[in-house]
């Protein structure tokens, strides 16, 4: 599925997105960045790839100047057909999942996200469908949990986390997905938001 698809379908599900626009020309990326402000985030848009292997993510753009070259260069990207401009987000960067797996068919995942979440290996699983109260244990079991227990961590409304946790278990079943990746969601004041999604069906 490509990208716009994928954000489309996590809006469908209640799953806040972060702030973005597509640009497949020159002439709309200075709307764009206008649109989004400084500094932003300009990643490739491109089905099935990941985008931070071939380069495609360049981050801290704070000029029109800027953005504009990094359009160029990233459209060189063999198979890339438009860029995201997207606002750049700080906060705790997480991971929330789905796979189908031929023994307990569709599951969710929660953990640690970012770039280096593999290497931290600090995720829980469960079989869909689960509620928030499911959600919730599956937060409590992770080492990131930490931060929301933290004096700084009572900032963030991790109840609406748990309601994304278990909207991303619904969208597992009902829109019969093999794979869903959403890494990383940021946790911020504002809210969690999804600033990455990678998705195939069945």
């Amino acid at each position: 599925m490509d990208d716009i698809a994928a954000y489309r379908l996590l809006k469908k599900y209640g799953i806040p997105v972060a702030n973005m626009c597509v640009c497949k020309s020159e002439s709309s990326v200075k709307k764009a960045v206008e649109t989004i402000g400084f500094p932003c985030v300009m990643k490739v848009s491109a089905s099935g790839m990941h985008k931070t292997d071939v380069g495609g993510v360049v981050t801290d753009v704070i000029s029109h100047e800027q953005a504009l070259k990094v359009f160029k260069k990233l459209m060189k990207i063999k198979g890339v057909n438009a860029v995201i401009i997207q606002e750049q987000l700080k906060g705790p960067e997480l991971l929330v999942g789905g796979i189908y797996d031929e023994t307990f068919g569709p599951c969710v995942s929660f953990g640690s996200g970012g770039r280096f979440a593999e290497a931290l290996d600090d995720v829980s699983f469960r079989a869909c469908p689960i509620d928030e109260k499911e959600a919730a244990r599956m937060v409590s079991e992770t080492r990131i949990s930490r931060i929301f227990s933290s004096p700084r961590g009572r900032k963030y409304r991790v109840g609406e986390l748990y309601r994304i946790i278990s909207a991303v278990s619904t969208m597992m079943v009902k829109s019969r997905l093999r794979e869903l990746d959403i890494n990383p969601l940021f946790a911020t004041e504002r809210g969690f938001l999804a600033a990455d999604v990678r998705i195939t069906r069945l």
